[in-house]
């Protein structure tokens, strides 16, 4: 019976550990977020990193005031943002879209790297956002 309990508990730790090691984040099928821009919001939402490279596929609707949307690696914010707020081009940005009301793109994103998704208005309006996010 000793012996059983050891064989079990044994087992169940290499369950665990390939687990960790193996098993990542996923979304389960599309995301679909919802949210107000305001004219000065900035929204950014993070995607956990995969272990593998993989293709994060976006479509963003506004109810009328045109958007824009930018997709970059996390690491890379401070670069992204000074080069949106002096119109600068950069090749932190993975994709974008910009003055838009609906706007779909795809990003590929490198392994074990968090993306970030940055959605922002220049209208006087406030826009009511939907997101879905599909990797």
């Amino acid at each position: 019976m000793n012996r059983f309990n050891h064989l079990f508990c044994f087992s169940l730790l290499i369950a665990i550990l390939v687990c960790n090691t193996g098993c990542e984040p996923q979304l389960a099928g599309p995301q679909k977020l919802e949210f107000d821009l305001d004219p000065d919001d900035i929204r950014t939402i993070l995607v956990d990193p995969s272990s593998s490279e993989h293709v994060l596929s976006l479509v963003a609707r506004s109810d009328g005031p045109p958007i824009k949307i930018f997709v970059y690696l996390s690491e890379d914010d401070e670069a992204v943002f000074q080069a949106i707020m002096f119109g600068k081009t950069t090749d932190k940005i993975i994709a974008s879209q910009t003055d838009r009301a609906t706007i779909s793109l795809n990003a590929k994103i490198p392994a074990k790297k968090e993306a970030a998704i940055r959605l922002q208005t220049d209208s006087p309006q406030k826009a009511k956002v939907t997101l879905t996010i599909t990797n």
